[in-house]
């Protein structure tokens, strides 16, 4: 085990550096910093413990190398296997006589998820010499992982505890969203409850206006090697934060974008949002989304807004006549009679460049009320079915228990693209069919139908970005607001031609953090008072 673990270290940085660092923090509570590596406290284990346990050791401060290199810790092992190509699998590995190559096999990489028992085992091993009485978790993003000696549980695991740092961002977070509680939950504190309230009573005698908190979710890399662990992740916090619903008197409003808010518009209602990763079409993904969906709106002081438009690319499709298509080796030049070579071939033309992809905005807020004519099911609350009311014309998803809300309104039809005015192939908006018996045959023809009559993103364009409508929708949002929390980006970052959408609305962030939203409204007022003056 001692061999994996050194050839591990070699890859990864080693925590000797920071022991002068170390001793810097701790110097005078600590009488000395010792780096411990791995062949010593996992190797020695019973000599270093009786060290670290003896009265000599007191004050002592023992450093042991990085954690990482051990599989059991993170939860993830590497394995490599030999993989030989599909026509050669059947064959042993020999050359090729044509082209001079051979089918050895090639080494593929993958990481496989370890179960608990045996991470859990593997902690109790190691530590069942040293037996540590107190783990002290002090970093916030190591806090969010489910690494093995902060999350496992074996017989003699330690107690876990927060450290400062920790302690310190959730105080600031708790003080920056102004929350009724410094610690523990203020739905069981009636006084902080009292407090909130005596506190919002003697706001002016005029009526109230309420102005509930919004957080704003977006990212997305669902499409990776490990594309649907980032997603339960993404939904994870999704319910954690509407979770802040039940501190706040008016509420909670959660706007999603990028790949989230597509997620959750193709997997729980069903719209076409064009091109999506593999996610999509599985079952398991689609009931995750629709079960959060479910526990995000139970309360009924949440409420979800999605995007009513997308910046969408369109996605270059192969010509299949030239998939696997292999170029010719260049002829040999051929001789004349008298040995002389002939004239060598003119040169093959020049690569055509591909045509340049287009980019193009579409409005689903048609595709949205035309998937919700049939009732939306989420699940069961208390006995009761729970549907998706959806408002299609500003796209905000909230909750109906017991009876099917009424269909949807269908939007206005967005203006037609010059293309379309000439060809004269302008969609109209489809009828809206009366509510029906909700099953999963019925959202399927919704979504076909929507499909049929152009609305939604075809299959042959990529959602990108979110389009100028539902930027202006989440200004207004901000504006009605008390407060923001916002994790992620509105869309794709890896190109700044993508990232319209979100600096756009951090431009808007921006500008209320600077309060130039009222001397803008106060500001032209007086600019026309000024010209009445010097009239």
């Amino acid at each position: 085990a001692l061999k994996g673990v050194a050839s591990r270290m070699r890859t990864l940085p080693s925590l000797e550096p920071l022991l002068d660092l170390l001793r810097e923090v701790v110097e005078g509570p600590a009488s000395s910093v010792e780096f411990v590596p791995h062949q010593v406290w996992l190797g020695e284990a019973e000599a270093f413990a009786e060290k670290v346990r003896s009265d000599a050791s007191e004050n002592k401060v023992f450093l042991l190398e990085n954690m990482s290199a051990f599989p059991e810790e993170l939860g993830e092992r590497r394995v490599i296997r030999q993989v030989l190509p599909e026509a050669d699998r059947q064959s042993s590995p020999t050359p090729n006589s044509v082209d001079g190559s051979s089918n050895v096999p090639t080494l593929s990489t993958s990481f496989v998820r370890m179960p608990w028992a045996s991470r859990e085992g593997w902690a109790k091993r190691s530590f069942s010499f040293l037996m540590p009485d107190i783990l002290v978790q002090d970093s916030f993003s190591a806090a969010c992982e489910d690494l093995t000696l902060h999350t496992g549980f074996w017989p003699t695991a330690p107690q876990r505890y927060i450290g400062p740092f920790i302690e310190a961002e959730l105080a600031a977070f708790i003080e920056a969203l102004g929350l009724p509680f410094k610690g523990g939950d203020a739905g069981d504190d009636p006084l902080a409850t009292e407090a909130s309230g005596a506190d919002n009573a003697g706001e002016g005698d005029g009526p109230r206006i309420p102005a509930p908190l919004l957080a704003v979710i977006g990212g997305g890399g669902f499409g990776g090697s490990h594309g649907e662990e980032v997603l339960f992740r993404k939904l994870e916090l999704l319910i954690g934060l509407s979770k802040l619903a039940r501190h706040e008197q008016d509420g909670l409003s959660i706007a999603l974008g990028g790949e989230l808010a597509v997620a959750v518009l193709a997997c729980a209602m069903g719209v076409g949002v064009g091109k999506l990763g593999s996610y999509a079409s599985k079952v398991s993904m689609k009931t995750a989304v629709t079960e959060t969906l479910l526990e995000v709106l139970k309360d009924g002081e949440v409420t979800l807004r999605v995007p009513t438009d997308f910046v969408c690319q369109e996605v270059r499709i192969a010509s299949p006549s030239r998939e696997g298509a292999v170029s010719p080796d260049p002829p040999e030049p051929k001789k004349g009679k008298k040995g002389r070579e002939s004239p060598a071939p003119s040169p093959p033309p020049p690569p055509v460049e591909p045509p340049a992809l287009k980019d193009k905005t579409f409005a689903i807020g048609p595709a949205i009320a035309q998937a919700a004519q049939t009732p939306i099911l989420l699940g069961f609350v208390g006995g009761q079915e729970c549907f998706l009311r959806v408002d299609a014309e500003k796209g905000l998803l909230t909750l109906a228990a017991g009876e099917p809300p009424p269909p949807p309104l269908m939007p206005s039809p967005p203006p037609a693209d010059a293309d379309a005015a000439d060809a004269g192939d302008a969609p109209a908006s489809p009828p809206a069919s009366p509510p029906g018996s909700p099953t999963p045959q019925d959202s399927a023809a919704a979504a076909d139908a929507a499909a049929a009559a152009g609305l939604g993103i075809p299959a042959g364009w990529v959602v990108k970005d979110i389009g100028a409508q539902s930027v202006e929708g989440l200004r207004s949002a901000l504006r009605l607001s008390r407060g923001m929390i916002w994790n992620g980006a509105l869309g794709q970052m890896e190109e700044e031609k993508w990232q319209l959408g979100t600096r756009s609305f951090l431009a808007a962030v921006e500008t209320r953090l600077a309060g130039e939203d009222e001397e803008e409204e106060g500001g032209g007022e007086d600019e026309e008072e000024e010209d009445e003056d010097e009239d």
